[in-house]
Formats: structure tokens, C-alpha cells, sequence
């Protein structure tokens, strides 16, 4: 008897195609200019011309709801301060609350070759399904998001207005509570402080809910002469954790750029390695400006201890501008 013909799972090396396409329909509310309400209603479809459980293909359709709303308020005080260049404060506040159902999203997982898969971060991951970019390993989604942004701006007689302070807080609800995730995501709090143009202090954080744990604290000390140079001085801390694998973060840091011209400005980021006793990573480059709208990054890295990555790399990268 002949053994039955399979399609085996593609290798490693095997090239897998993949065609993904995302699509959303949504509507921005303003029932007050103070209230934004967007309902989001979307479907992304993927297909693979190599599947993996026997199969020669495999096309996987999804579908979210959701939305995102937001809401604006703003106080004037009257203070000012000459030392510091205060004149007169405003404070902003935005709360703000997104939702995001994704059901089924781990459906053909053992047809899905896993490309691009789910990478350790502790920030807090786009919730809406066309921002993923882990769509090979998608699992079911029935989270809100709760967030509130504060900026605190003074008068500023060349720009208009510049920012004193800016304290942002955010944490994921899941409401399933089902997987080996917690049903709250860690708190993450940024904080930023530019009591003057050239100096600003900023710390981001994040602590676990359950027990008030600090798994994270980054700190960094900038000082800057606006469009010419700036130094960041600044420190990453990562608790380390055995259970999920990760390993601990003890390093310091410093970031250096110069505008050397219109379009090219010279960047060096040097991470020491407390653990190590050594540079984990020296980076050298050149960021190219586009007339303003693109940036693009032509970076050569020394690195140390990173057993995912060789020792020395070389990388361009291309980004929109923001205007």
C-alpha cells in the first residue's frame, strides 16, 4: 500500500509568500467639541502559498470591532515666573478609552507558519487588528484600554506655547480574563519635565497592579540647542523574570546628534552594560533629511552579548517625517 502523499511543512529555509490586506470602515463623533467618539468596524485577510499541517495554502480571515473616545478639558492660571520664563499656565487633560474584539484570531494556527510572530516589550502593543504586526501568532482579543494624558504649557514668544510638563498613565483591561495573561496589563506611566528650552527630564515606569512591583524604570537627562545638537544621558532598568524568560536590563546610556548641514545630521548611541562590565551596543550614523519629509537612518552597530545578532551590523532605515 502506498503511503498517502502529504504536503510536509515548510523549513526554515523554504521562502513562504504572504499576502496581507487590511480593511476598516469608522466615523469620528463630536456630539460635544469637548467629546470624540470613533467606532471602528475592520476585517484583515491573510494568505499563505505555504501552509504548514499538511496543507499547500492556507487564507485566514478576521474581523474587529471597536472604538476609540476621548475627552478634552483645559485650565488657565495666571502665574508667572521670569527666572524660569513662565508666563501665565495651561493645563491640558485627555482621557481616553479604546476597544478592541478580535474573536478567533488564533484560528489556522496550525496552518500558519509563524513569520512574524509576538516579540517582548513591555510597552503596551497596538490593540487594533491592522496595527498588529504579529499577525502569525494573533490570539483572541477583548481589551480596553484606559489611558489619561496631562501636558502642562506655558507662553512661549517664539513658538507660541511650549510644554512644562507632560505626565501620561495607561493599562490594558481584558475582559475575558482568559489565557496566562494577567486581567490587567502593567501601569505604565511617562513623565517629562522642560523647565527651559535646552533642558528636559524624562522617566518612564512600569509597575505590575497585582503587588505594586516596579518591573521597569528608564530615566534620561537631555540637554539641546534646538535644530543643532543634543545629549541624552540616561539609565534602563528591567527586572528580570525567570518565568517568562526575560533577562534583566541594567545599563546606561548616551545619545548624541549634531546637525552637521540642512539634510544630514550625525547621531552615536552607546549602551554600557553594568552586568557586562562593557558596551552591549555602540551605534555610528548618518540621519539624512528628505526636504522634510522623509527621514532616512544609515547606521553601523558594534554589539556585544547578543546572541540573536552578530557583532557588528549595518542597517538603513526609512521614516515619515512627522509635520
Amino acid at each position: 500500500m502506498l503511503p498517502s502523499k502529504t504536503n510536509p511543512p515548510p523549513a526554515l529555509s523554504d521562502p513562504v509568500n504572504r499576502v496581507d490586506t487590511y480593511y476598516a470602515l469608522t466615523r469620528p463623533f463630536t456630539p460635544r467639541e469637548w467629546l470624540s467618539i470613533k467606532p471602528v468596524a475592520g476585517a484583515r485577510f491573510t494568505y499563505y502559498d505555504r501552509a504548514t499541517g499538511g496543507r499547500d495554502g492556507y487564507t485566514r480571515a478576521l474581523g474587529e470591532i471597536g472604538f476609540d473616545a476621548d475627552l478634552q478639558a483645559s485650565s488657565t492660571y495666571n502665574y508667572k515666573n521670569e527666572r524660569w520664563g513662565i508666563d501665565g499656565i495651561r493645563h491640558l487633560v485627555k482621557p481616553y478609552v479604546s476597544y478592541r474584539a478580535i474573536g478567533n484570531a488564533d484560528q489556522g494556527a496550525a496552518y500558519i507558519p509563524p513569520i512574524d510572530r509576538t516579540a517582548f516589550s513591555t510597552y503596551l502593543q497596538p490593540l487594533g487588528l491592522g496595527d498588529r504586526r504579529d499577525i502569525d501568532t494573533l490570539g483572541t482579543t477583548n481589551t480596553l484600554r484606559l489611558g489619561i494624558d496631562n501636558t502642562i504649557q506655558t507662553r512661549d514668544p517664539v513658538y507660541g506655547s511650549r510644554n512644562l510638563a507632560e505626565l501620561n498613565v495607561a493599562t490594558d483591561w481584558r475582559l475575558d480574563g482568559a489565557g496566562a495573561d494577567p486581567r490587567f496589563s502593567a501601569i505604565q506611566t511617562e513623565l517629562a519635565l522642560t523647565p527651559v528650552n535646552w533642558l528636559r527630564f524624562d522617566v518612564y515606569t512600569n509597575v505590575t497592579p497585582a503587588d505594586l512591583t516596579l518591573r521597569e524604570i528608564n530615566t534620561g537627562l537631555t540637554f539641546q540647542d534646538a535644530g543643532v545638537w543634543s545629549v541624552r544621558v540616561g539609565t534602563d532598568f528591567l527586572k528580570s523574570d525567570p518565568v517568562a524568560g526575560v533577562a534583566g536590563i541594567q545599563e546606561y546610556t548616551l545619545d548624541l546628534s549634531y546637525a552637521i548641514n540642512e539634510a544630514y545630521k550625525a547621531i552615536m548611541q552607546l549602551r554600557y552594560d553594568t552586568r557586562l562590565g562593557s558596551f552591549s551596543r555602540q551605534s555610528f550614523g548618518i540621519r539624512q533629511n528628505i526636504r522634510n519629509l522623509w527621514l532616512i537612518d544609515y547606521i553601523l552597530t558594534f554589539r556585544n552579548g547578543d546572541t540573536r545578532a552578530g557583532s557588528i551590523g549595518l542597517s538603513v532605515s526609512v521614516e515619515l517625517a512627522n509635520f
